[in-house]
């Protein structure tokens, strides 16, 4: 092959390798978290501006209740491409973690707003309803999350609480 078809593939030589990314996720995947953390934390190292690979050390310092951790993590993906949906979410669920639930709110609001049939984000929303004991707006936001996704398991499972919550 040619240099100039070469260079028609835009190939970005400060990215990680396609199987390195893949190998990340297929730990994460497998739950084992200690792994893909170690893989996770090598790859941001070599390519800090590899928005792709925050996000997923966000995601895995979340499964390890690590949200200081998680937090930091998450800001860097969310510096590195602010319009990331999923990063808005986990944001959300980590502030909501560590107990700052006006903030998660706001940002699993702004995922919302940006991709309107985001299931998970209202399912997020509810949590967060709930837990600033606003329950018929949690109500709301599961019956949200329920009608973009019917099979969302948790959804119902919490909607129920909260009708339960409501004495309904």
């Amino acid at each position: 092959m040619s240099i100039n078809r070469i260079s028609n593939y835009n190939i970005k030589y400060s990215d990680p390798s396609a199987n390195v990314i893949l190998d990340i996720i297929k730990y994460y995947e497998l739950s084992q978290f200690d792994v893909a953390e170690s893989k996770a934390l090598s790859i941001t190292k070599k390519f800090p501006k590899h928005q792709f690979c925050w996000k997923v050390l966000a995601a895995i310092f979340i499964k390890k209740n690590k949200n200081h951790e998680a937090l930091k993590a998450n800001k860097m993906a969310l510096k590195l491409n602010p319009q990331d949906v999923e990063v808005l979410n986990n944001l959300g669920i980590i502030l909501k973690n560590l107990g700052k639930l006006k903030e998660s709110e706001k940002n699993l609001k702004k995922a919302i707003s940006l991709k309107p049939n985001f299931a998970e984000a209202y399912f997020n929303l509810g949590i967060t309803l709930n837990a600033l004991g606003r329950l018929e707006e949690a109500e709301a936001s599961y019956k949200h999350a329920i009608a973009l996704k019917p099979d969302f398991a948790e959804a119902h499972y919490n909607l129920g609480n909260a009708l339960k919550e409501l004495v309904r």
